[in-house]
């Protein structure tokens, strides 16, 4: 999150008042990809503190009183060669706003590259101040090519892992 140089103190700079995930929904089939449809989401975890959101409908729910820093990353699945370059675009969405927020996170294949893996894996992140009001935000699946499923439970989970949401909630 922050880059310390190995001369400082040791101090950090910024303590997160939380750490959670929140693991991508898998299968055996996967998620199929449409347009503009939320990443389906699974429970949430601790891992830093004992503070987790809650999850409904694969919406998240940011309590009021914090900034809150957010990452997602998913994994991609195609069935068969990968002939052409194939990518997913993914992205925050604020269900309360009605707005995509942050950077758009891009999953890329490469022509030639073992199909059952990604070369390129760029989270989608974005910074929500949910100090007066809560934040109801989701990951939505944006542009595909070549991508047929994403958090499938097929063989190369072992290698790509699966998709996860992380959230440090920051005090103001």
């Amino acid at each position: 999150m922050t880059y310390i140089p190995a001369n400082t103190t040791g101090e950090t700079i910024a303590v997160p008042a939380g750490l959670a995930v929140v693991p991508s929904a898998t299968s055996a089939s996967g998620q199929t990809l449409v347009t503009g449809n939320k990443v389906n989401l699974g429970s949430a975890s601790a891992l830093e503190g004992s503070w987790t959101p809650s999850v409904s409908g694969d919406i998240i729910t940011l309590p009021a009183g914090y900034y809150y820093y957010l990452e997602a990353a998913q994994q991609g699945y195609h069935v068969g060669s990968v002939l052409t370059t194939g990518y997913l675009e993914t992205q925050w969405y604020n269900e309360t706003s009605s707005a995509s927020i942050g950077t758009i996170g891009l999953l890329h294949m490469t022509v030639y590259e073992d199909s059952a893996l990604t070369s390129y894996d760029e989270v989608a992140c974005a910074f929500i101040d949910a100090v007066s009001a809560s934040v109801d935000v989701s990951v939505k699946i944006g542009n595909f090519a070549i991508v047929d499923t994403i958090n499938n439970t097929s063989a190369q989970n072992i290698y790509a892992g699966y998709g996860r949401q992380l959230i440090w909630r920051l005090d103001p």
